[in-house]
């Protein structure tokens, strides 16, 4: 496990809140290669499509999803389904339909394109229904490369924490404050494993393992003295139900 310190800095990439670059215009956004409505920092090198083959790319953009979509509806959903491959990152676009979208729509990248395509197969073959609405999927025209590419030291990272230490810190309430004022996330789900009267572990399933699960496993380390340890753990997509 690498070493451990109190300080917590969050990356550049991280936004809290609406992003500096807000103020463009839809037109520059889509200069940029953007959708018009992109709420994170174009500018940004890291949220910019990669220069790699589409059949190379794990991104998915799964459209035709109801009113209301959360990444946490979605995610739930696709776990009946698994195995897939672990979630690299979640974004739910709510429906808009000012601005012509009467339905939701959902960025899904996964670690590798072998889970990319599972995904892409299960949808394409009308396999993720809601509330009667067939969703359909194609592949992101903003790219992103497999992690093994990427970051292949740190393929081991997942969007799932195992926490465990003194009942006082390791519980849902302490966490969720200690890392929202800090970061933004989503939750897909939290499981209690055990519990004493002075010791418990559970486990965090966030929506994206970037910009979350990573940043919060970062924020975990202020409370390593406190004798709160943990780790990555599985990603249920990436394992059967």
């Amino acid at each position: 496990m690498p070493r451990r310190t109190r300080e917590f800095r969050p990356m550049d990439s991280i936004v809290m809140g609406r992003s500096q670059n807000s103020d463009l215009t839809p037109e520059q956004r889509e200069a940029l290669g953007f959708s018009r409505h992109y709420q994170g920092d174009p500018l940004n090198p890291r949220n910019r499509s990669a220069n790699i083959p589409e059949e190379e790319s794990c991104s998915l953009y799964i459209q035709h999803l109801p009113p209301g979509m959360t990444e946490k509806r979605l995610l739930d959903e696709l776990q009946k389904y698994a195995p897939f491959g672990k979630v690299n990152q979640t974004w739910v676009r709510p429906h808009d339909p000012n601005r012509g979208h009467p339905f939701s729509a959902a960025k899904l990248v996964m670690f590798e394109r072998a889970g990319a395509e599972k995904v892409h197969t299960f949808v394409k073959n009308g396999g993720l229904v809601f509330d009667g609405i067939e969703a359909i999927i194609r592949w992101n025209t903003q790219r992103v490369p497999a992690r093994s590419v990427t970051d292949p030291k740190h393929w081991y990272m997942t969007r799932v924490l195992k926490i465990w230490g003194p009942k006082k810190l390791v519980n849902v309430k302490f966490l969720y404050d200690h890392w929202n004022n800090k970061i933004q996330f989503t939750t897909q789900n939290i499981y209690h494993i055990a519990e004493t009267p002075t010791v418990s572990c559970l486990i965090w399933v966030f929506g994206s393992m970037r910009h979350q699960a990573e940043l919060a496993y970062l924020a975990l380390k202020e409370l390593a003295d406190q004798h709160v340890d943990f780790e990555y753990a599985e990603d249920p997509l990436a394992e059967r139900p």
